[in-house]
C-alpha cells in the first residue's frame, strides 16, 4: 500500500512538474546560435522555471547585453544568452523583474537599490545518457553598468558514468536605465 502511494505522488509530482517545462525548438534554424568554444548542442533541452509576478504600468527598466558566453574547450553548454540582448523590467520601488531573451525568460528580483538577482534553470538530456540541470544567473548592480552571468550544470541526482559538468561566464553591459 505504501509503494503503491508512493507511486502515485511521485507520478502527481512528476505531471505537476511537467506542466513548468518549455521544450526548446529542435530545428537549426530556429535555434539562436550560441558563441561558445564548443557549438553542438545538448540532445534535447527544456526550460524550467518560476516565472516572476507580472510587472506592473508605471514600471522601470534598463537593456541587459550580454557578451559572448566564454567556456572551456570541449564543453557543449545549454546557455541561452550568448551575445544578446533583452530589456529588464521591475517596479521602480524594486520587486519582481524578468528579462526575456530570444528563448528564455529569465525571473527574479530587482531590488530598491538597483541590485541584480535574476536566474533561470534548464534540463536536458545529454548524449551521455543523463538527465542535466543547469542554472543560469544574472548578478549585480544597475549603477555600476556591468553585471555578471554565470552558468552551472549537474547531472539531476542519482546518475552514474555522466560526463563532467561545465561551466561558463559572461559580462553583461547595463544600458537605458530607466528608474
Amino acid at each position: 500500500m505504501t509503494r503503491v502511494l508512493v507511486s502515485l505522488v511521485a507520478a502527481g509530482a512528476l505531471f505537476a512538474l511537467s506542466a513548468c517545462v518549455v521544450q526548446q525548438p529542435t530545428s537549426p534554424a530556429a535555434r539562436p546560435a550560441y558563441a561558445v568554444a564548443a557549438s553542438a548542442q545538448p540532445v534535447s533541452a527544456g526550460v524550467a522555471y518560476s516565472a516572476p509576478a507580472p510587472v506592473v504600468a508605471g514600471s522601470c527598466g534598463a537593456t541587459l547585453a550580454v557578451s559572448p558566453v566564454q567556456t572551456r574547450p570541449g564543453c557543449e553548454i545549454d546557455e541561452r544568452v550568448s551575445a544578446q540582448s533583452a530589456a529588464v523590467s521591475f517596479p521602480c520601488g524594486g520587486g519582481p523583474a524578468q528579462a526575456a531573451f530570444s528563448d528564455a525568460v529569465f525571473g527574479g528580483t530587482v531590488s530598491a537599490d538597483g541590485t541584480v538577482d535574476l536566474s533561470i534553470r534548464t534540463t536536458f538530456a545529454y548524449r551521455d545518457g543523463c538527465q542535466w540541470e543547469t542554472k543560469q544567473e544574472i548578478r549585480g548592480a544597475l549603477s555600476s553598468g556591468t553585471l555578471s552571468y554565470a552558468y552551472f550544470e549537474r547531472p539531476l541526482e542519482g546518475q552514474r558514468g555522466c560526463a563532467r559538468g561545465c561551466e561558463a561566464a559572461a559580462t553583461v553591459r547595463v544600458a537605458n536605465v530607466s528608474r
